[in-house]
């Protein structure tokens, strides 16, 4: 929807996943730029962004302060972070975390509001708002909106 709305921007896609980036492939145009990497190494120059977004995807990092520092280093000095996930403050979502966990699977840790806020903080990011709503009856995420 962004690059049929907005046909001049640059929209970079990178996901650990090669099955999955074959899975985009598929469904974006052929300028949608799509590269295989990991959150905590981004293969992206410093500084090339405005934006830099992260949806369903921050209760997958292993080391989520590099992965920040990471998401900071590439946006431009006036570059912005969107980050969205699963909320810990809904009893679901922690719930559904306690299981995953418990059955080890591809997934390290949701976090809640404060925490990402913390985090966000600590990796040198500033005027930061974070939104936490429900998605259904049981469902929570959050977004976390900040500036470089």
């Amino acid at each position: 929807a962004v690059l049929e709305r907005f046909p001049r921007v640059e929209v970079v896609g990178v996901d650990p996943s090669p099955a999955m980036l074959g899975f985009a492939r598929r469904r974006l145009p052929e300028r949608a730029e799509l590269l295989e990497g990991h959150a905590g190494h981004l293969p992206i120059p410093s500084g090339r962004f405005d934006l830099v977004v992260s949806c369903n995807a921050f209760h997958f990092f292993d080391d989520p302060h590099t992965a920040l520092g990471e998401m900071k280093r590439a946006l431009k000095p006036t570059g912005r972070l969107v980050v969205t996930d699963w909320c810990d403050d809904f009893f679901c979502c922690k719930l559904c975390g306690l299981i995953l966990g418990a059955m080890r699977r591809p997934f390290h840790k949701i976090y809640g509001t404060r925490e990402c806020v913390r985090l966000a903080r600590g990796a040198g990011f500033q005027n930061m708002i974070a939104d936490r709503y429900k998605i259904g009856f049981v469902w929570g995420l959050m977004t976390l909106r900040a500036t470089r």
